[in-house]
């Protein structure tokens, strides 16, 4: 028996996988799968062809547990190598942390996107330069020396530029598809 699955036969890993995926998954989809109800059945309502939710239901469930089964022979085939190899057994936990890791980053450098977007007013304080998001007068006595840090205001501003989610740029995406075209 591996470590990867903890033992476990393929029956009971997917007993489990399921269980954590409805337990952690579906508080998250709960919303998505109340909108395709009152979607559904506005249209049996309306007399028009639907889909019954829990068809929509099963269908996630499936494919949630379609993604165990990958995710059990993947964990027994690297068990099968790491038996093999003794040196992937001592370091196949820095190899998978260096994974995450180099996930993480990707994610968040390839988060740059432009589109239209409004700021809304916001007063905090950081440490900045004065540039096209800090335009704001100085209390007397406050140190002008950019860099510098302050509490200050920002007022509302709409505009489009490339740009990361931070702490200036944390707004709603009202239309996720036409809005998120990747800049690199």
């Amino acid at each position: 028996m591996g470590r990867l699955t903890q033992g476990m036969d393929a029956v009971l890993f997917l007993v489990m996988w399921v269980a954590m995926m409805v337990a952690i998954m579906f508080p998250t989809a709960a919303p998505m799968i109340l909108t395709f109800a009152a979607v559904q059945a506005n249209k049996r309502a309306r007399g028009n062809a639907f889909v019954p939710t829990w068809l929509f239901v099963a269908s996630y469930l499936l494919l949630w547990t379609v993604l165990g089964v990958a995710a059990f022979a993947a964990a027994q085939s690297l068990d099968a190598l790491a038996a093999q190899w003794r040196w992937l057994q001592e370091n196949g936990g820095r190899f998978g942390g260096l994974a995450l890791m180099a996930a993480g980053v990707w994610l968040h450098v390839s988060e740059r996107h432009s589109h239209e977007h409004t700021h809304e007013r916001m007063e905090h304080s950081h440490r900045h330069v004065h540039d096209e998001h800090h335009q704001h007068e100085h209390a007397p006595g406050v140190d002008t020396n950019e860099p510098h840090t302050h509490a200050h205001i920002h007022e509302p501003l709409t505009h489009a530029h490339p740009h990361y989610p931070d702490i200036h740029h944390r707004h709603r995406h009202e239309h996720a598809a036409k809005s998120h075209d990747r800049d690199g």
